[in-house]
Protein backbone atom coordinates (compact mmCIF):
# COMPACT_ATOMS: atom_id res chain seq x y z
CA UNK A 1 0.00 0.00 0.00
CA UNK A 2 1.16 3.35 -0.79
CA UNK A 3 2.61 4.86 2.31
CA UNK A 4 1.09 8.45 2.18
CA UNK A 5 -2.11 6.13 1.67
CA UNK A 6 -1.22 3.90 4.80
CA UNK A 7 -0.91 6.71 7.26
CA UNK A 8 -4.11 8.60 5.99
CA UNK A 9 -6.58 5.12 6.80
CA UNK A 10 -4.31 4.74 10.02
CA UNK A 11 -5.36 8.64 11.08
CA UNK A 12 -8.83 7.99 10.35
CA UNK A 13 -9.71 4.84 12.10
CA UNK A 14 -9.66 6.17 15.80
CA UNK A 15 -10.74 4.80 18.65
CA UNK A 16 -14.56 4.12 19.95
CA UNK A 17 -15.14 4.45 16.22
CA UNK A 18 -17.13 1.73 13.90
CA UNK A 19 -16.11 0.34 10.70
CA UNK A 20 -18.78 -0.89 8.45
CA UNK A 21 -18.06 -3.16 5.43
CA UNK A 22 -20.09 -4.21 2.85
CA UNK A 23 -19.11 -7.20 0.55
CA UNK A 24 -15.31 -6.29 1.53
CA UNK A 25 -12.06 -8.51 1.03
CA UNK A 26 -9.61 -8.20 3.57
CA UNK A 27 -6.18 -9.97 3.23
CA UNK A 28 -3.57 -11.07 5.64
CA UNK A 29 -1.33 -13.83 6.24
CA UNK A 30 -4.42 -15.65 8.20
CA UNK A 31 -5.40 -15.73 3.92
CA UNK A 32 -8.95 -14.53 2.57
CA UNK A 33 -12.17 -13.85 4.97
CA UNK A 34 -15.61 -12.38 3.80
CA UNK A 35 -17.00 -9.92 6.82
CA UNK A 36 -20.63 -10.80 7.43
CA UNK A 37 -20.87 -8.39 10.52
CA UNK A 38 -19.62 -5.37 11.38
CA UNK A 39 -15.77 -5.40 12.16
CA UNK A 40 -16.17 -2.86 15.94
CA UNK A 41 -12.18 -0.98 16.54
CA UNK A 42 -11.63 -0.61 20.00
CA UNK A 43 -8.32 0.83 20.80
CA UNK A 44 -6.87 -0.58 17.24
CA UNK A 45 -5.02 1.18 14.26
CA UNK A 46 -5.09 -0.77 11.26
CA UNK A 47 -1.37 -0.30 9.82
CA UNK A 48 1.28 -1.88 8.05
CA UNK A 49 -1.53 -3.54 5.58
CA UNK A 50 -0.63 -3.92 2.12
CA UNK A 51 -4.32 -3.46 0.66
CA UNK A 52 -7.40 -3.06 1.59
CA UNK A 53 -10.25 -3.43 -0.82
CA UNK A 54 -13.97 -2.36 -0.12
CA UNK A 55 -17.29 -2.00 -2.27
CA UNK A 56 -18.36 0.71 0.56
CA UNK A 57 -16.91 1.79 3.35
CA UNK A 58 -18.34 3.94 6.48
CA UNK A 59 -16.37 5.75 9.42
CA UNK A 60 -18.38 6.88 12.41
CA UNK A 61 -20.71 5.94 14.81
CA UNK A 62 -23.87 4.26 15.03
CA UNK A 63 -23.52 4.50 11.35
CA UNK A 64 -25.18 2.32 8.11
CA UNK A 65 -23.80 2.80 4.53
CA UNK A 66 -26.31 5.71 2.83
CA UNK A 67 -24.57 5.38 -0.39
CA UNK A 68 -23.32 2.87 -2.30
CA UNK A 69 -21.96 4.71 -5.01
CA UNK A 70 -19.85 6.39 -2.15
CA UNK A 71 -16.18 4.57 -1.88
CA UNK A 72 -15.55 6.10 1.89
CA UNK A 73 -18.50 7.63 3.98
CA UNK A 74 -17.03 9.56 7.29
CA UNK A 75 -19.66 10.77 9.25
CA UNK A 76 -19.87 12.51 13.06
CA UNK A 77 -21.56 15.19 14.78
CA UNK A 78 -18.72 16.60 16.73
CA UNK A 79 -15.44 15.43 15.16
CA UNK A 80 -13.85 16.46 11.58
CA UNK A 81 -11.17 14.87 9.35
CA UNK A 82 -7.72 16.08 9.99
CA UNK A 83 -5.84 15.85 6.63
CA UNK A 84 -2.38 14.88 6.77
CA UNK A 85 -0.03 17.69 7.58
CA UNK A 86 3.15 17.99 5.73
CA UNK A 87 6.00 20.12 7.18
CA UNK A 88 6.91 21.51 4.02
CA UNK A 89 5.29 19.63 1.05
CA UNK A 90 6.61 21.49 -2.15
CA UNK A 91 10.21 20.35 -1.30
CA UNK A 92 9.54 16.97 0.03
CA UNK A 93 10.94 14.97 -2.18
CA UNK A 94 9.31 11.41 -0.87
CA UNK A 95 6.30 12.37 -0.79
CA UNK A 96 6.39 14.38 -4.04
CA UNK A 97 7.99 11.31 -6.18
CA UNK A 98 5.31 8.84 -5.05
CA UNK A 99 2.66 11.15 -5.44
CA UNK A 100 -0.02 10.38 -7.56
CA UNK A 101 -3.18 12.64 -9.13
CA UNK A 102 -6.09 13.34 -6.46
CA UNK A 103 -3.66 13.01 -3.29
CA UNK A 104 -4.60 16.07 -0.81
CA UNK A 105 -2.25 17.58 2.06
CA UNK A 106 -2.25 20.50 3.73
CA UNK A 107 1.21 22.35 3.71
CA UNK A 108 2.52 23.78 7.28
CA UNK A 109 5.10 26.22 5.68
CA UNK A 110 2.72 28.01 3.34
CA UNK A 111 -0.62 27.20 5.27
CA UNK A 112 -2.50 25.83 2.76
CA UNK A 113 -4.01 22.93 1.32
CA UNK A 114 -2.92 21.12 -1.79
CA UNK A 115 -4.38 18.86 -4.36
CA UNK A 116 -1.66 16.59 -6.58
CA UNK A 117 -2.85 16.79 -10.28
CA UNK A 118 -1.02 15.39 -13.39
CA UNK A 119 1.12 18.58 -12.99
CA UNK A 120 2.23 19.08 -9.21
CA UNK A 121 0.65 20.21 -6.11
CA UNK A 122 -1.79 23.10 -6.56
CA UNK A 123 -3.68 25.32 -3.89
CA UNK A 124 -7.53 24.92 -3.81
CA UNK A 125 -10.39 25.93 -2.49
CA UNK A 126 -8.83 27.98 0.83
CA UNK A 127 -8.19 31.15 1.25
CA UNK A 128 -7.15 31.58 -2.86
CA UNK A 129 -7.44 30.67 -6.12
CA UNK A 130 -4.09 29.90 -8.12
CA UNK A 131 -4.89 28.88 -11.66
CA UNK A 132 -2.36 28.08 -14.33
CA UNK A 133 0.79 30.28 -14.76
CA UNK A 134 4.16 30.86 -14.12
CA UNK A 135 4.74 31.71 -10.64
CA UNK A 136 1.33 33.47 -9.65
CA UNK A 137 0.78 34.02 -6.61
CA UNK A 138 -2.96 34.35 -4.52
CA UNK A 139 -2.59 35.15 -1.09
CA UNK A 140 -5.55 36.83 -0.07
CA UNK A 141 -8.83 35.91 0.32
CA UNK A 142 -10.86 34.96 -2.74
CA UNK A 143 -8.08 36.46 -4.73
CA UNK A 144 -7.56 34.78 -8.10
CA UNK A 145 -3.66 34.98 -9.96
CA UNK A 146 -3.16 33.87 -13.22
CA UNK A 147 -0.03 34.27 -15.77
CA UNK A 148 3.20 34.92 -15.46
CA UNK A 149 4.72 36.76 -12.06
CA UNK A 150 1.42 37.76 -10.92
CA UNK A 151 0.12 38.57 -7.51
CA UNK A 152 -3.18 39.15 -5.28
CA UNK A 153 -2.41 39.72 -2.32
CA UNK A 154 -5.90 41.08 -0.91
CA UNK A 155 -9.31 40.39 -0.31
CA UNK A 156 -11.31 39.51 -3.90
CA UNK A 157 -8.22 40.61 -5.40
CA UNK A 158 -7.90 39.86 -9.10
CA UNK A 159 -4.32 39.98 -11.15
CA UNK A 160 -4.07 38.76 -14.66
CA UNK A 161 -1.28 39.31 -17.26
CA UNK A 162 2.45 39.22 -16.76
CA UNK A 163 3.77 40.97 -13.80
CA UNK A 164 0.63 42.72 -12.99
CA UNK A 165 -0.35 43.09 -8.95
CA UNK A 166 -3.61 43.39 -7.41
CA UNK A 167 -2.93 44.57 -3.68
CA UNK A 168 -5.48 45.89 -2.24
CA UNK A 169 -9.28 44.57 -1.31
CA UNK A 170 -11.41 44.13 -4.32
CA UNK A 171 -9.11 45.46 -6.95
CA UNK A 172 -8.51 44.70 -10.36
CA UNK A 173 -4.94 44.51 -12.06
CA UNK A 174 -4.58 43.22 -15.47
CA UNK A 175 -2.01 43.57 -18.44
CA UNK A 176 1.74 44.10 -17.85
CA UNK A 177 4.01 45.33 -15.09
CA UNK A 178 0.66 47.25 -13.40
CA UNK A 179 -0.53 47.67 -10.19
CA UNK A 180 -3.56 47.80 -8.50
CA UNK A 181 -2.98 49.13 -4.96
CA UNK A 182 -6.16 51.30 -4.16
CA UNK A 183 -8.61 50.05 -2.47
CA UNK A 184 -11.57 48.91 -4.77
CA UNK A 185 -9.50 50.00 -7.75
CA UNK A 186 -8.77 48.95 -11.51
CA UNK A 187 -5.69 49.10 -13.48
CA UNK A 188 -5.27 47.91 -17.23
CA UNK A 189 -2.73 48.29 -19.69
CA UNK A 190 1.18 48.15 -19.61
CA UNK A 191 3.18 50.26 -16.84
CA UNK A 192 -0.29 51.90 -15.44
CA UNK A 193 -1.11 52.49 -11.65
CA UNK A 194 -4.13 53.07 -9.51
CA UNK A 195 -3.29 53.78 -6.07
CA UNK A 196 -6.21 56.07 -5.48
CA UNK A 197 -9.50 54.43 -3.93
CA UNK A 198 -11.93 53.97 -6.36
CA UNK A 199 -9.40 54.75 -8.92
CA UNK A 200 -9.38 54.00 -12.95
CA UNK A 201 -5.75 53.56 -15.29
CA UNK A 202 -6.19 52.15 -18.44
CA UNK A 203 -3.50 52.83 -21.42
CA UNK A 204 0.18 53.05 -20.97
CA UNK A 205 2.26 54.68 -18.56
CA UNK A 206 -1.13 56.23 -17.32
CA UNK A 207 -1.41 56.77 -13.30
CA UNK A 208 -4.68 57.59 -11.26
CA UNK A 209 -2.88 58.37 -8.43
CA UNK A 210 -5.81 60.67 -7.00
CA UNK A 211 -9.16 59.06 -5.27
CA UNK A 212 -11.81 58.43 -7.12
CA UNK A 213 -10.00 59.61 -10.50
CA UNK A 214 -9.03 58.16 -13.60
CA UNK A 215 -6.60 57.90 -16.15
CA UNK A 216 -6.85 56.70 -19.78
CA UNK A 217 -4.57 56.96 -22.74
CA UNK A 218 -0.75 57.33 -22.53
CA UNK A 219 1.61 59.58 -19.94
CA UNK A 220 -1.59 60.63 -18.33
CA UNK A 221 -1.79 61.69 -14.23
CA UNK A 222 -4.76 62.47 -12.01
CA UNK A 223 -1.47 63.94 -9.68
CA UNK A 224 -3.03 62.64 -6.87
CA UNK A 225 -6.21 64.82 -7.18
CA UNK A 226 -9.44 63.79 -5.83
CA UNK A 227 -12.36 63.02 -8.12
CA UNK A 228 -10.00 64.66 -11.19
CA UNK A 229 -10.19 62.97 -14.68
CA UNK A 230 -7.33 62.58 -17.59
CA UNK A 231 -7.45 61.53 -21.20
CA UNK A 232 -4.62 61.34 -23.77
CA UNK A 233 -3.96 60.25 -26.83
CA UNK A 234 -0.68 58.28 -27.99
CA UNK A 235 1.96 60.60 -27.52
CA UNK A 236 5.03 59.96 -25.75
CA UNK A 237 6.59 63.23 -26.03
CA UNK A 238 4.56 65.24 -23.40
CA UNK A 239 2.87 64.13 -20.01
CA UNK A 240 -0.99 65.27 -19.34
CA UNK A 241 -1.57 66.07 -15.29
CA UNK A 242 -4.66 67.19 -13.74
CA UNK A 243 -4.28 70.64 -12.16
CA UNK A 244 -6.89 70.55 -9.84
CA UNK A 245 -9.01 68.44 -8.07
CA UNK A 246 -12.62 67.68 -9.62
CA UNK A 247 -10.86 68.37 -12.91
CA UNK A 248 -11.81 66.78 -16.25
CA UNK A 249 -8.15 67.24 -18.56
CA UNK A 250 -7.63 65.77 -21.63
CA UNK A 251 -4.81 65.53 -24.52
CA UNK A 252 -5.77 65.07 -28.35
CA UNK A 253 -3.31 66.40 -31.15
CA UNK A 254 -6.10 65.50 -34.00
CA UNK A 255 -8.89 67.82 -32.04
CA UNK A 256 -12.27 66.83 -31.14
CA UNK A 257 -15.35 65.61 -32.84
CA UNK A 258 -18.72 65.79 -31.05
CA UNK A 259 -22.15 64.79 -32.76
CA UNK A 260 -25.36 65.45 -31.55
CA UNK A 261 -27.52 63.51 -34.02
CA UNK A 262 -27.10 59.89 -35.76
CA UNK A 263 -26.39 61.39 -39.51
CA UNK A 264 -23.70 63.57 -37.69
CA UNK A 265 -24.62 66.59 -39.64
CA UNK A 266 -25.03 68.59 -35.96
CA UNK A 267 -22.09 69.03 -33.76
CA UNK A 268 -19.07 70.92 -32.62
CA UNK A 269 -15.27 70.26 -33.89
CA UNK A 270 -12.00 71.26 -32.70
CA UNK A 271 -9.18 70.60 -34.45
CA UNK A 272 -5.37 70.90 -34.04
CA UNK A 273 -4.16 73.45 -32.71
CA UNK A 274 -7.74 75.31 -32.42
CA UNK A 275 -8.90 77.01 -29.09
CA UNK A 276 -12.42 77.36 -28.94
CA UNK A 277 -15.29 74.58 -30.82
CA UNK A 278 -16.27 75.46 -34.34
CA UNK A 279 -20.01 74.73 -35.21
CA UNK A 280 -21.08 72.43 -37.95
CA UNK A 281 -21.86 74.96 -40.41
CA UNK A 282 -21.24 73.33 -43.63
CA UNK A 283 -24.19 74.50 -46.43
CA UNK A 284 -24.48 70.87 -48.09
CA UNK A 285 -25.65 70.20 -44.34
CA UNK A 286 -28.44 72.34 -44.12
CA UNK A 287 -32.12 72.72 -45.46
CA UNK A 288 -35.06 75.23 -45.03
CA UNK A 289 -33.16 78.34 -45.21
CA UNK A 290 -35.11 81.43 -44.86
CA UNK A 291 -33.88 85.37 -44.92
CA UNK A 292 -34.43 87.15 -41.67
CA UNK A 293 -35.00 90.58 -41.56
CA UNK A 294 -32.51 92.20 -40.43
CA UNK A 295 -33.81 95.59 -39.10
CA UNK A 296 -36.73 93.99 -36.96
CA UNK A 297 -33.93 91.80 -35.09
CA UNK A 298 -32.83 95.32 -34.75
CA UNK A 299 -35.40 97.04 -32.96
CA UNK A 300 -35.84 93.35 -30.64
CA UNK A 301 -32.73 93.79 -29.36
CA UNK A 302 -33.42 97.10 -28.71
CA UNK A 303 -36.26 96.11 -26.49
CA UNK A 304 -34.58 93.93 -24.59
CA UNK A 305 -33.40 93.69 -21.22
CA UNK A 306 -29.63 93.62 -21.12
CA UNK A 307 -27.33 93.96 -18.17
CA UNK A 308 -25.22 91.72 -15.77
CA UNK A 309 -25.83 88.97 -13.79
CA UNK A 310 -24.62 85.53 -11.79
CA UNK A 311 -26.16 82.61 -11.26
CA UNK A 312 -27.81 81.29 -8.04
CA UNK A 313 -25.51 79.56 -5.60
CA UNK A 314 -22.00 81.14 -7.24
CA UNK A 315 -20.42 83.53 -5.42
CA UNK A 316 -21.76 86.65 -6.91
CA UNK A 317 -18.22 88.40 -6.50
CA UNK A 318 -15.92 86.04 -8.50
CA UNK A 319 -18.62 84.81 -10.78
CA UNK A 320 -20.60 87.58 -13.03
CA UNK A 321 -21.96 87.67 -16.20
CA UNK A 322 -23.38 89.87 -19.23
CA UNK A 323 -26.10 88.89 -21.50
CA UNK A 324 -30.06 88.80 -21.90
CA UNK A 325 -31.93 85.82 -20.30
CA UNK A 326 -33.20 82.74 -22.31
CA UNK A 327 -36.98 83.72 -21.91
CA UNK A 328 -36.53 87.51 -23.25
CA UNK A 329 -33.85 85.35 -26.52
CA UNK A 330 -36.40 83.06 -26.82
CA UNK A 331 -39.63 85.15 -26.77
CA UNK A 332 -37.98 87.70 -29.11
CA UNK A 333 -36.17 85.05 -31.93
CA UNK A 334 -37.72 81.43 -31.10
CA UNK A 335 -39.50 80.65 -34.19
CA UNK A 336 -39.92 81.05 -37.38
CA UNK A 337 -41.97 80.19 -40.45
CA UNK A 338 -40.50 76.56 -40.04
CA UNK A 339 -40.54 75.76 -36.16
CA UNK A 340 -39.45 76.69 -33.04
CA UNK A 341 -35.62 77.91 -32.49
CA UNK A 342 -33.90 76.91 -29.17
CA UNK A 343 -36.26 77.23 -26.21
CA UNK A 344 -37.00 79.46 -22.92
CA UNK A 345 -34.04 77.86 -20.36
CA UNK A 346 -31.33 77.57 -23.05
CA UNK A 347 -29.26 79.92 -25.24
CA UNK A 348 -27.03 78.19 -28.10
CA UNK A 349 -24.11 80.04 -28.55
CA UNK A 350 -24.32 78.99 -31.88
CA UNK A 351 -28.02 80.75 -32.07
CA UNK A 352 -26.51 83.60 -30.27
CA UNK A 353 -23.68 83.82 -32.82
CA UNK A 354 -26.17 84.03 -35.93
CA UNK A 355 -28.76 86.58 -34.11
CA UNK A 356 -25.52 89.37 -33.72
CA UNK A 357 -24.67 88.59 -37.41
CA UNK A 358 -28.10 89.36 -38.66
CA UNK A 359 -28.26 92.37 -36.00
CA UNK A 360 -24.65 93.17 -37.33
CA UNK A 361 -26.52 93.00 -41.11
CA UNK A 362 -29.12 95.28 -39.79
CA UNK A 363 -26.60 97.74 -38.91
CA UNK A 364 -24.63 97.13 -41.90
CA UNK A 365 -27.75 98.42 -44.11
CA UNK A 366 -28.40 101.08 -41.17
CA UNK A 367 -24.80 102.43 -41.74
CA UNK A 368 -24.75 102.31 -45.45
CA UNK A 369 -28.24 104.61 -45.90
CA UNK A 370 -26.65 107.21 -43.53
CA UNK A 371 -23.36 107.40 -45.52
CA UNK A 372 -25.44 107.39 -48.40
CA UNK A 373 -27.69 110.75 -46.93
CA UNK A 374 -24.00 111.73 -45.41
CA UNK A 375 -22.87 111.83 -49.04
CA UNK A 376 -25.60 114.15 -50.29
CA UNK A 377 -25.52 116.20 -48.02
CA UNK A 378 -21.96 116.63 -48.60
CA UNK A 379 -22.95 117.59 -52.36
CA UNK A 380 -25.44 120.01 -51.15
CA UNK A 381 -23.55 121.89 -48.55
CA UNK A 382 -20.45 122.05 -50.88
CA UNK A 383 -22.70 123.83 -53.39
CA UNK A 384 -23.92 125.98 -50.23
CA UNK A 385 -20.68 126.52 -49.70
CA UNK A 386 -19.68 128.07 -53.19
CA UNK A 387 -22.65 130.20 -52.94
CA UNK A 388 -21.76 131.47 -49.60
CA UNK A 389 -18.02 132.22 -50.84
CA UNK A 390 -19.99 133.93 -54.05
CA UNK A 391 -22.12 135.62 -51.57
CA UNK A 392 -19.17 136.72 -49.43
CA UNK A 393 -17.32 138.12 -52.21
CA UNK A 394 -20.01 139.95 -53.15
CA UNK A 395 -20.73 141.01 -49.83
CA UNK A 396 -16.95 142.43 -49.66
CA UNK A 397 -17.03 144.33 -52.69
CA UNK A 398 -20.09 146.02 -51.35
CA UNK A 399 -18.43 146.52 -48.19
CA UNK A 400 -15.88 148.34 -50.33
CA UNK A 401 -18.26 150.51 -52.08
CA UNK A 402 -19.72 151.34 -49.09
CA UNK A 403 -16.73 152.11 -47.24
CA UNK A 404 -15.71 154.52 -50.17
CA UNK A 405 -19.13 156.22 -50.28
CA UNK A 406 -19.13 156.64 -46.79
CA UNK A 407 -15.88 158.16 -47.03
CA UNK A 408 -16.69 160.25 -50.09
CA UNK A 409 -20.28 161.66 -47.58
CA UNK A 410 -17.47 162.45 -44.88
CA UNK A 411 -15.66 164.47 -47.42
CA UNK A 412 -19.05 165.97 -48.91
CA UNK A 413 -20.14 166.30 -45.21
CA UNK A 414 -16.79 168.63 -44.31
CA UNK A 415 -17.12 170.60 -47.50
CA UNK A 416 -20.97 171.36 -46.49
CA UNK A 417 -19.34 172.18 -43.47
CA UNK A 418 -17.07 174.43 -44.48
CA UNK A 419 -19.64 176.06 -47.64
CA UNK A 420 -21.84 176.56 -43.83
CA UNK A 421 -19.62 178.60 -42.53
CA UNK A 422 -18.57 180.55 -45.35
CA UNK A 423 -22.54 181.48 -46.28
CA UNK A 424 -22.67 182.84 -42.77
CA UNK A 425 -19.83 184.72 -43.03
CA UNK A 426 -20.70 186.62 -46.15
CA UNK A 427 -24.17 186.62 -44.55
CA UNK A 428 -22.68 188.94 -41.60
CA UNK A 429 -20.48 191.16 -44.22
CA UNK A 430 -23.70 191.82 -45.62
CA UNK A 431 -26.06 192.49 -42.55
CA UNK A 432 -23.11 195.03 -41.99
CA UNK A 433 -22.84 196.35 -45.05
CA UNK A 434 -26.76 197.02 -45.06
CA UNK A 435 -26.62 198.53 -42.02
CA UNK A 436 -23.57 201.06 -43.03
CA UNK A 437 -25.78 202.05 -45.65
CA UNK A 438 -28.88 202.35 -43.96
CA UNK A 439 -26.99 204.65 -41.78
CA UNK A 440 -25.56 206.64 -44.85
CA UNK A 441 -28.81 207.33 -45.89
CA UNK A 442 -31.22 208.45 -42.95
CA UNK A 443 -31.95 212.15 -43.18
CA UNK A 444 -29.95 214.51 -40.95
CA UNK A 445 -31.86 216.09 -37.78
CA UNK A 446 -31.52 220.15 -37.72
CA UNK A 447 -30.08 220.75 -33.90
CA UNK A 448 -30.32 224.59 -34.61
CA UNK A 449 -33.83 224.79 -34.04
Amino acid sequence: MNTFFKYSIAFLLVANSQVAFSQQLMRDNLGSHIATKDLNLNGFNINGANAVNAVTAAIGSDIAVTNTSVALQVDGTGQTILIPRVTDLLNNSVITGNALAGMIAYDVATDKFYVHNTTGWVTFATKSIITSGIGPVASGLNSFAVGRGTIASALNSFAYGGETTASNNECLAGGYMSTASGLQSTVLGVRCTASGVNSLAIGNGSTASGDYSAAIGVNVSTNSLAGSMCFGDYNNSYNLSAAVANQMNMRFDGGYRLFTNAGMTAGVLMTNGANSWSVISDKRKKENLETANAESFLIKIDTMALGSWNYKKQNAKKFRHYGPMAQDFYAAFGKDSYGTIGCDTLIASSDFDGVNMIAIKGLVKRTNALAKENDTLKVLMAKNTLTISTLLDKNEKLTEKLQAQENNSEKMQAALVKLQRLMEKMAAVTAQEAEGAYVANEPKTNTSQ
